[in-house]
């Protein structure tokens, strides 16, 4: 008997890790790249430009997607919203925006919300790319060959994106005012999915909230069989999201290297 309750703590234990990994796992660590990237982008552009124009041209919509990523999932889970500045910078202190929101801590389903807000700017960073690669270039995403998660799925998101790249990075688009666009929107968005350590510190106590949910759930659950990932694994909307990350980021980075020749122009 005690064995048999120390292995199903054990199965409960270990279907939450995966499931946290599934879930949770592949956006958080191209999160973690976004922000690497944004925060080397913001350096070298600001040096380039000076931090006052670079607001001015390009911090601007990047803060107000930001500071509206974190409003958004406060009004979905119900904290109260005391102030909020989409974009007012702070030069003194390199603030540019802020939400200020309060919740009951008694309640499991807000203390969860600290999760999705504090990481609600990249969520909401990648819907804005999405809806303007949508809007640009029509269903281009959807039309991508492979859009599933699955045992290859480096082999899928490579032919995804080859597919994505050779269609907007063309001669053609060269001389289009919405391929313009697109790349400042994937700049200035893209650029502003960084999290503060105050995001990061708020997200935390959600994420915990998260796990002790998921474990409760799985020892109430395991008796019933193995959880079934097809579904999650499988999921157009994840293959997606993770694809406009991953866009994103090879704009980004592309970016940051051109950016250094002219840094080295101008001094």
């Amino acid at each position: 008997m005690p064995n048999d309750i120390m292995t199903y703590l054990y199965n409960a234990v270990m279907t939450t890790a995966i499931q946290l990994l599934v879930i949770l796992g592949p956006g958080l660590l191209f999160g973690l790249i976004m922000n690497f990237v944004s925060k080397i982008i913001e350096r070298k552009a600001s040096g380039l430009l000076g931090i006052k124009l670079y607001l001015l041209l390009f911090g601007w919509l990047g803060t107000m997607v930001h500071e509206s990523g974190h409003a958004l999932f406060c009004l979905i889970f119900r904290h109260k919203i005391n102030e909020i500045k989409f974009f007012s910078p702070d030069l003194n202190s390199g603030t540019l925006g802020y939400v200020n929101h309060s919740y009951n801590p008694k309640s499991i389903y807000q203390t969860i919300g600290n999760f999705f807000i504090g990481i609600g700017p990249i969520i909401l960073g990648v819907l804005v790319i999405y809806l303007a690669t949508y809007i640009l270039f029509g269903h281009l995403i959807e039309l991508a060959p492979v859009q599933n998660i699955n045992s290859d799925t480096p082999a899928a998101i490579t032919e995804q994106m080859s597919f994505i790249f050779k269609q907007i990075f063309t001669w053609s688009n060269l001389s289009s005012w919405r391929f313009y666009i697109f790349i400042y929107i994937c700049f200035t968005v893209g650029g502003s999915i960084n999290l503060s350590p105050a995001d990061l510190h708020g997200a935390s106590k959600g994420f915990f909230a998260i796990i002790l949910s998921l474990l409760v759930f799985n020892l109430a659950t395991s008796w019933l069989g193995n959880f079934d990932y097809k579904p999650i694994m499988n999921s157009n909307f994840f293959a997606m999201f993770y694809l406009i990350m991953i866009m994103s980021i090879i704009v980004n980075a592309i970016i940051a290297i051109i950016i250094p020749p002219f840094l080295r122009i101008k001094y």
